[in-house]
């Protein structure tokens, strides 16, 4: 009778599950490399489809690049995002992101902001200039010099300590930076909505409502299933139960066998158990045993092109202690690949 109700109880609720509204029917986006997803939204997606937050809008150029547009400073290509460091970085569709900067870069208005700031002054500068013969001296920026004057960008605390002589200030200004130099992207952050913690479990953002506009975590199986898939699961649990209901009638039958049944299904259900701890995360000592590595002062990497933590989306420095997974050889900050292992045993990168 047990059993029956449990059918029952099943039958209807995998019924009268409503299909799903949600990511599946939102466009990821142009780039393979960077997925579109909540809080960000493609501008092609139909406003009832709810696929976003306001002001994290992206478009499409050549079908190949994402787009955001910042009201006060254009377009910039998104280079990469980090939904559960909630941090983005952006670049210039013309690769010359001093140029950029230099006729003013703006997000007012935007919901982002940068990690940290830095005031730098550009300089116009003849070729030969002091500032680029001595110790420690600076490089032109290719996309701004030519070949009577270079461009340069200097802390302007550094400026004064310079021989700037041969060199013309042209402007100073705040740049999002978190060290003294000008990278070819810039790196920000949101603060809303607040999905990092939802992302970082396995989880996802969405509104909790058609029509409202607070935003919940959910997990796949929060929403419901599509029609043939909901029938393809009813099959499946009807099996299931089937095989239920004529294992109790076996085992009445021959209640002399039960113990041993009783012990297989205990070890079935321990080792279930055991999996989904697994599933959930790593103990501190099974971390610890994952091999790492101290960052030297010539910056030599594992791999030289993967010299971003893809985490926190910050480059490695020297002195920088990085730990990596042995099955796939991906490599992370070990403050930032410790706490997502403690929540997932799986690699942020490639899953395995």
């Amino acid at each position: 009778m047990a059993a029956f109700r449990l059918f029952l109880f099943f039958f209807f609720l995998l019924f009268y599950l409503q299909p799903s509204r949600s990511h599946e029917s939102c466009h990821p986006g142009c780039d393979l490399l960077v997925p579109i997803h909540f809080p960000f939204q493609m501008m092609r997606n139909p406003p009832e489809n709810r696929c976003g937050y306001d002001g994290f809008t992206v478009t499409c150029k050549n079908e190949t690049r994402n787009i955001i547009t910042f009201p006060f400073s254009g377009d910039f290509v998104i280079d990469s995002i980090s939904y559960f460091s909630q941090r983005i970085s952006i670049t210039d569709p013309g690769n010359c992101i001093a140029r950029r900067l230099l006729q003013g870069f703006n997000y007012s208005d935007t919901p982002f902001q940068p990690l940290d700031t830095r005031n730098f002054t550009f300089l116009n500068c003849t070729s030969d200039a002091p500032v680029f013969q001595s110790p420690g001296g600076v490089s032109p920026i290719p996309c701004l010099s030519s070949e009577s004057h270079s461009f340069v960008a200097l802390p302007t605390k550094r400026v004064g300590a310079s021989n700037t002589s041969s060199c013309t200030e042209v402007v100073t200004f705040m740049h999002p930076s978190l060290d003294d130099s000008i990278k070819d992207s810039i790196l920000l952050t949101w603060k809303e909505p607040d999905c990092g913690r939802c992302e970082s479990d396995g989880g996802f953002c969405q509104y909790r409502y058609d029509t409202s506009s607070e935003v919940s975590c959910f997990t796949p199986f929060d929403y419901g299933l599509p029609k043939y898939e909901r029938y393809t699961v009813f099959v499946i649990v009807s099996t299931g139960l089937c095989i239920v209901l004529f294992i109790i009638i076996i085992r009445r039958k021959i209640r002399s066998q039960g113990e041993e049944s009783e012990t297989e299904i205990s070890r079935s259900t321990n080792t279930s158990q055991l999996e989904n701890v697994a599933a959930k995360g790593l103990d501190s000592p099974t971390i610890k045993m994952y091999p790492t590595t101290v960052v030297d002062e010539s910056l030599q990497l594992p791999k030289p092109t993967d010299n971003v933590c893809p985490i926190c989306l910050l480059e490695y420095k020297a002195n920088d202690i990085l730990r990596t997974i042995p099955s796939c050889a991906h490599y992370f900050h070990v403050h930032c690949i410790d706490e997502w292992l403690k929540r997932n045993a799986t690699c942020p990168l490639c899953r395995n």
